[in-house]
């Protein structure tokens, strides 16, 4: 997982977003603890409200609302204000403490944010992250008047297990971000293998986001994680949550 990350009760944390300023937060797991042993856990559009409902509490908000955006692989970002769906987007912002934001993945890059009394997320497939999904996130907070201040990358897939065409290459280096920060090749005419969390961690320290910690957990590798490459059809969705507590 990499320094700084824990793995517990279902849900992997932040060190900097947890100990450091006492966020709630997680990423979850595909299983969660049960009393007959782990259960399957997908929080995808049929997920109910007893497994999200579990999300929060593991997060460390028992109790809260979850506020969900319908994801494009866009760069559109809105401000929320309550629980339930917001429409379509890939990032969702919000001042308001007690509320959690939710993104889903499996494979994509998931992105935390905590700001100066605020908090984001973001989903960041390949097209997420060429339409600039996250360099949009900080801006939106920046622009109310929240500076975005760190950032927890979530587990997704590693570069060593995404192999891809160019024109995935080709528009992230079109969104800004050097092809050497995420590209790697085996050698001349080899299908380049793309590191999708390098090249978000680009993004958010160039909007100037002091502290970006990464993951280092595959959902390609780990079968404890959900992924669209391994699993198809079968494969179910994890969540990255986000919240600040009431006073």
């Amino acid at each position: 997982m990499g320094a700084g990350w824990t793995d517990g009760g279902g849900v992997l944390r932040c060190a900097a977003l947890g100990e450091r300023i006492g966020l709630a937060h997680g990423f979850t797991r595909a299983r969660r603890p049960g009393p007959a042993g782990p259960q399957r856990l997908d929080l995808g559009r049929a997920a109910s409200a007893e497994d999200w409902a579990w999300a929060a509490a593991a997060c460390g908000l028992p109790g809260a609302g979850v506020a969900r955006v319908d994801q494009v692989h866009g760069g559109r970002v809105l401000e929320v204000d309550g629980p339930g769906g917001a429409g379509e987007a890939d990032g969702l912002w919000t001042a308001r403490p007690g509320l959690l934001l939710a993104v889903r993945m499996a494979d994509c890059v998931p992105v935390l944010v905590a700001a100066d009394g605020a908090v984001g997320a973001a989903h960041a497939g390949w097209r997420g992250v060429a339409a600039g999904v996250v360099p949009a996130l900080a801006a939106a907070l920046a622009s109310a008047g929240h500076r975005p201040r760190v950032a927890a990358v979530g587990p997704c897939i590693s570069v060593d297990r995404y192999e891809v065409g160019d024109e995935v290459v080709q528009g992230i280096r079109a969104a800004g971000v050097p092809e050497a920060a995420f590209v790697r090749r085996a050698g001349p005419g080899a299908r380049p293998h793309v590191d999708l969390r390098a090249a978000v961690a680009a993004q958010l320290r160039a909007a100037g986001v002091e502290v970006v910690d990464v993951c280092a957990a595959c959902t390609a590798t780990d079968p404890d994680l959900w992924s669209h490459r391994r699993d198809g059809a079968a494969r179910g969705s994890l969540a990255g949550l986000i919240g600040r507590r009431a006073p």
